[in-house]
This record gives C-alpha cells, structure tokens and sequence, in this order.
C-alpha cells in the first residue's frame, strides 16, 4: 500500500515516482526476500544482509 499526496504548487519527481514502483513490484515479487513488519520474523531478513 502506497499513498502520495502533493502540494499542487510543488513540483513532481519522477524518479521518486520510479524508485517507489520499483520497490512495490519487487516485494510483490519477492515477498520471502523484504522485511516483515514483525520484530521476531523481522530477524530472518537481517541475518542475511
């Protein structure tokens, strides 16, 4: 889940838009290789990095 909200007088990135499809589609992807928002389930994704 994602939201964004932008002050219209501010102007976008595009490449923050990019970086955050990127990070969606990879977890969406590769769900057993991101971290768990648990903090014991969590310990599996930081004992390989």
């Amino acid at each position: 889940m994602h939201s964004t909200i932008n002050n219209l007088a501010f102007g976008r990135s595009v490449e923050e838009t990019k970086r955050v499809l990127q990070a969606i589609q990879y977890v969406q992807n590769n769900p057993d290789e991101t971290m768990k928002p648990d903090p014991k389930k969590s310990k599996d994704y930081f004992s390989k990095i």
